[in-house]
């Protein structure tokens, strides 16, 4: 594990001797199987690695065996996790190895260390109930998982599956005689293929669990291996190991209508449904492409969805091994009933599974556990869950307001005192309410309110904002009649011809730990802060920014960003008054608000420069919040992106690599820490592809290799940190795979099959435009609760969805054409 060390205190403690406090790196608490980067997350019981200087001794103490105690080495080292102590593994001076104790409480926790008792600054970590993380081979959380194989039965390490039965004690193994399993359920895939498991905690380690499945027949080395616990995934490690890239080419029928969309289950790349367009009967002429059994057959019947400018009837789960779609012709257009039929395609059942309904959907979408949800209109809603691997039914959550979460209030017309536009978009408080900001107008409102509202809208408490300070609302951008542009990065969405819903434009943020709610505010002279609202019968409080600063109020869209690992909100800012909108918003800094202590400070930019501040541009991801100096000669073009370090509080700029003049749109990497984007001189891709490493401090370059004119990338695969993209070759010469190693920038250029030109769409449109995921820049998540705004896109038509890589399951589809530019069939790529 490479720990960066960012504060200049870590640099003077590294000369000091033991009667300086322990430093430990602000990012240095991460979960010691996986190597997530902060703010990380593991599971109770589980095991974390802390990095930094002058932790411990030089040479490393190790504990003998079990039970592992709470003070090591000399002077005595101790970590507090959540206010516990915690048994420690190891100790050393860069490195300790502890246990989370079982009884820590979910949720975000200090982490200290102290070294003859003399503590030093806590940094962060997320306990959550279960956090199943695979040992690797390696040791890098990557590739291979440390494992045996017996015949048929695979043997493996997991860490983070929580409490068990018999209760093992924190810091203790299992007793030999009285076997302890987790007292969640486990269930283990591999390539999507649910596995047989046995899982016991280990007998002679402490925090760790030893998992014995049998292998799916269809398995193959290099599978992705996922554990589940508790509806949260492992890390992404594999089944044995893929030496190099395999790419199989599975031919359609001729007379095949061409394909607009495929599609895969989310664990499982090798079983794939590729469909045309919709037809006037409302039904998407299917196959289905099974890259294991190597067969390509037509699905029977019609599939169909319930929005009607869908590109594809199929629905996949997060973190699910199957797909599903409703049976059609549909009865009527959504929001009414369309299908009472629901077909499920998952490769471990002998055919399709058909599924009938107590009444009409008029909506399939996933559920928890990958299974399947359907909404049934009526007075209220009812939904049902579908059991993906038995069809079996049962009621989810209550119809109404309350089935659509923070989605539904946003539909709801609320009245807080005569006050009825919605100034903001909800926040989720305790007890199922929701906290928004209401005013007498969208646009301009002289008059607001903050208001709890229960899940079914009513009113539970409201407060006026502060005295002499009002709502703060960004502009409205330009009419889009074409439906909003994409965000950074990937391919293109459905864009349906403008949003169903005006998004609005007011900016809110919860503080969970202090319940106070965080709302933009301005004054009659626009001067603007935050106004703070509490969750009793308190008044609200002004906390006004520092005199020449301000929100970027040139943008549509204004985030406040959750600062975890040093406890504030940040945001962008500005030091000009802006009233309107502009396509490139400057940022010079940025205003941190200090969570525990609610004071104001400032973080400019190094230098004089500027960055763009708008949604699409700009982002947070780790901890880490970034911008680019967009160019407004050339949209969508920076040669510098900006960073601003969460933990650390310190911004820089991180300059582009020799050979590239500017990059496009970055995609988020969030996994490995990483932003990447197409390297430009000329066009998009032409200068390869540049990975910006945010803990590393560091840019680097993908080239593009000899035989190509420009790279997209098609996806990257935590799994074994690989990169494939898609290269193009000159005069129309077609475009064949590229997988790139991230830990080395090695590249292999992968053969097409014989008789295929190209892979994806036609090189002339490019792989898709937009970026994934709501409107430009990404309300984290997409937006609350399923809204009628479409996915990315240019605007109007729904785009053709011809490559898709499954970064879960470590493999890329993409139409096969022949050099005459037909369709002719689909290739797999399994990723090494």
């Amino acid at each position: 594990m490479r720990f960066q060390v960012v504060l200049p205190v870590l640099l003077l403690a590294a000369t000091a001797g033991a009667q300086n406090p322990p430093a430990v790196n602000p990012r240095g608490a991460v979960n010691a199987h996986s190597l997530t980067p902060a703010l990380s997350i593991v599971g109770r019981g589980g095991l974390v690695m802390i990095g930094g200087i002058n932790l411990g001794p030089d040479t490393e103490v190790v504990t003998p065996g079990v039970p592992w105690p709470t003070s090591l080495g000399d002077p005595a080292v101790e970590v507090s996790i959540g206010g516990r102590q915690a048994p420690l593994y190891s100790v050393s001076s860069t490195k300790i190895v502890a246990q989370v104790p079982f009884e820590t409480a979910p949720g975000t926790v200090d982490v200290m260390v102290k070294r003859a008792g003399v503590a030093g600054r806590p940094t962060r970590l997320t306990v959550t109930a279960t956090e199943p993380a695979v040992r690797s081979a390696s040791g890098d959380g990557f590739g291979a998982a440390a494992a045996s194989l017996s015949g048929s039965t695979f043997n493996f390490v997991v860490s983070g599956l929580g409490v068990t039965s018999p209760r093992v004690g924190t810091g203790e193994a299992a007793n030999p005689e009285s076997p302890a399993a987790p007292t969640l359920p486990v269930t283990a895939y591999i390539g999507g293929l649910k596995a047989t498991a046995v899982v016991a905690h280990s007998t002679k380690r402490a925090g760790e669990y030893d998992v014995q499945v049998e292998v799916p027949a269809a398995a193959r080395p290099g599978d992705v291996l996922t554990v589940v616990s508790g509806n949260r995934a492992s890390s992404r490690t594999t089944y044995q190991s893929l030496s190099a890239p395999e790419i199989q080419f599975l031919k359609v029928p001729t007379g095949t209508p061409d394909l607009r969309a495929i599609a895969s289950p989310d664990l499982n790349g090798n079983y794939w449904i590729g469909s045309a367009a919709r037809g006037t009967d409302g039904c998407y002429p299917s196959l289905m492409f099974d890259a294991v059994k190597q067969t390509v057959s037509a699905v029977e019947g019609c599939l169909t969805n319930g929005n009607a400018n869908a590109i594809t009837p199929a629905v996949t789960p997060n973190e699910g091994p199957a797909m599903a779609a409703l049976a059609g012709p549909p009865q009527a257009a959504a929001p009414n009933g369309v299908s009472s039929k629901v077909q499920i395609f998952n490769p471990a059942l002998t055919g399709t599974l058909s599924v009938d309904l107590p009444g009409a959907a008029s909506q399939l979408a996933g559920a928890a556990g990958g299974n399947f949800s359907a909404v049934i209109p009526g007075s209220p809603n009812r939904v049902v869950i579908i059991d993906a691997h038995t069809g079996e039914l049962q009621d989810g959550p209550g119809g109404g307001a309350n089935a659509g979460g923070q989605g539904a209030i946003l539909g709801l017309q609320v009245n807080v005192d005569g006050l009825t536009s919605l100034l903001s978009l909800p926040v989720q408080l305790p007890q199922g309410r929701f906290g928004v900001v209401v005013g007498d107008s969208a646009d301009a409102p002289k008059q607001a309110k903050f208001a709890i509202l229960t899940a079914a809208g009513d009113v539970a408490a409201s407060k006026a904002f502060p005295d002499g300070w009002q709502a703060l609302i960004a502009p409205a951008p330009p009419a889009n009649p074409g439906g909003a542009p994409g965000g950074p990065g990937g391919q293109g969405g459905q864009g349906a011809g403008g949003a169903a819903f005006q998004i609005p434009r007011g900016a809110l943020s919860y503080d969970a730990d202090q319940r106070v709610v965080y709302a933009l505010a301005r004054t009659s002279d626009n001067k603007h802060g935050f106004a703070a609202f509490t969750l009793d019968a308190a008044p609200a409080k002004a906390i006004p920014f520092p005199d020449g600063w301000y929100a970027p109020t040139c943008t549509a869209q204004i985030r406040i960003v959750d600062l975890e690992l040093g406890r504030q909100k940040a945001l962008v800012a500005t030091n000009v008054q802006e009233t309107a909108f502009k396509n490139v918003c400057p940022g010079v800094g940025f205003v941190l608000l200090d969570l525990a202590t609610e004071k104001m400070s400032t973080i400019p930019l190094p230098g004089t420069a500027q960055f763009n501040a708008s949604p699409g541009t700009s982002g947070e991801v780790n901890d880490y919040v970034y911008g680019t100096n967009s160019d407004p000669a050339r949209p969508n073009t920076s040669d510098s992106l900006f960073v601003l370090d969460g933990a650390s509080n310190s911004a820089y700029r991180l300059d582009l690599p020799s050979g590239v003049a500017s990059f496009g749109n970055v995609t988020v990497v969030a996994q490995l820490g990483l932003l990447i984007a197409p390297g430009i001189n000329r066009v998009a891709g032409d200068a390869g592809l540049v990975v910006f490493d945010l803990d590393k401090l560091e840019t680097r370059r993908l080239p593009v290799p000899d035989g190509f004119v420009t790279v997209a990338e098609a996806g990257v695969f935590p799994a074994t940190r690989k990169l494939v993209a898609r290269g193009i070759k000159p005069q129309n010469g077609g475009s064949q795979f590229l997988v790139y190693d991230l830990t080395t920038s090695d590249v292999t250029v992968v053969a097409n099959p014989e008789g295929v030109a190209s892979v994806g769409p036609a090189a002339a449109a490019g792989p898709g435009g937009g970026g994934p995921g709501g409107m430009p820049g990404g309300l984290p998540g997409g937006l609350p609760g399923g809204l009628p705004i479409g996915p990315g896109g240019a605007g109007g038509a729904a785009q053709a969805r011809l490559m898709v890589a499954n970064g879960k399951a470590n493999s890329v589809a993409a139409i096969a054409l022949a050099s005459d530019g037909k369709q002719i069939g689909m290739v797999v790529l399994r990723v090494p």
